[in-house]
């Protein structure tokens, strides 16, 4: 799973070099031992310093100074608004939908029921950024986002919920599905001609 992370590069570009180097060093290092390679005592104390590393950048970018509540960020559950503004649209094992931000990005966390064993619940948690959502383009490399952290997450949540429609809600996630959605996507679409 961290592979795929590290792998993606719009996560990646906001991570300085120095420190994705030793976020992979950390992971690289990590994985000889549980797949049978040799390791010595000098590379778990690499492997702790490089964390400590890691750990000081993130306390010093991400710790309690800057946490979302006093940023005027968070989150709020938007499933219900979501399941009564979009009848039998909306995907039935999802569990949650919540509009998150934080003074960078505003992005949909998602929990999704993908199985049942035992009697306890397999879940998927997502978190998908909506930096690509654009609202006005004024020129080659001018444009306002839809959703703008420094706006309020109320209004975000609500513009996401009221403003996007099927069409916008279906190309840019996958909480919609069903032949509901193509009936009403195709009529959004005539609409808009």
């Amino acid at each position: 799973m961290l592979v795929e992370v590290l792998a993606d590069k719009a996560f990646t570009s906001t991570i300085p070099r120095r420190i994705l180097a030793r976020v992979n060093a950390v992971r690289e290092l990590s994985n000889l031992g549980p797949h049978g390679e040799d390791v010595e005592p000098v590379d778990a104390i690499r492997v702790l310093k490089d964390l400590l590393d890691i750990l000081e950048w993130h306390a010093i970018n991400f710790g309690p100074e800057h946490s979302t509540a006093q940023r005027g960020g968070g989150s709020i559950e938007i499933l219900p608004a979501l399941r009564a503004r979009f009848p039998r649209m909306v995907r039935k094992v999802l569990l949650s939908v919540a509009f998150c931000q934080d003074a960078r990005r505003c992005y949909l966390e998602t929990r999704e029921l993908t199985g049942v064993h035992m009697g306890l619940n397999s879940e998927l948690i997502r978190r998908e950024d909506l930096h690509f959502v654009i609202d006005e383009v004024f020129g080659e490399d001018e444009f306002t986002l839809f959703f703008n952290p420094a706006a309020s997450i109320e209004e975000n949540a609500r513009r996401f919920v009221e403003d996007l429609g099927v069409v916008g809600i279906a190309n840019c996630t996958n909480l919609l599905a069903g032949a509901a959605v193509d009936r009403a996507y195709r009529r959004e679409m005539l609409q808009t001609r």
